[in-house]
């Protein structure tokens, strides 16, 4: 198995334990999605992703998320015709830096960078 992994300390907490992580081809997992899986890996993933967004878990986000939102929208231009796409794209990306890795930046930013 041929790994890419850009942080040293994941790399030794993935290679320490063979038998919990496995290989894939990124490529097919990529190409799915939850609007395109059904079956039992549509309920598998669900599963997964039901807590994390459920509306207690979404609550307690929230002032966090205002926080990040607020932040954003204030420094954003005023009075001037602008581009939103890549306003809309960065706040997504702190968004989930914040949310989803603990605020980690150093280590999640290689990962937001790919949300478009």
């Amino acid at each position: 198995m041929l790994g890419c992994i850009a942080d040293a300390e994941l790399y030794r907490t993935m290679y320490s334990n063979l038998e919990a992580w496995r290989g894939v081809n990124a490529a097919s997992r990529l190409s799915l999605s939850m609007l395109r899986l059904r079956g039992a890996r549509h309920t598998h993933y669900r599963r997964l992703i039901s807590l994390p967004l459920s509306k207690p878990a979404v609550a307690a986000m929230s002032p966090d998320m205002a926080s990040v939102v607020q932040r954003h929208v204030q420094a954003w231009p005023r009075g001037e015709a602008t581009d939103v796409l890549p306003l809309t794209e960065y706040l997504m990306q702190d968004l989930s830096i914040k949310l989803l890795f603990g605020d980690d930046h150093d280590r999640a930013l290689p990962i937001a960078h790919k949300i478009t």
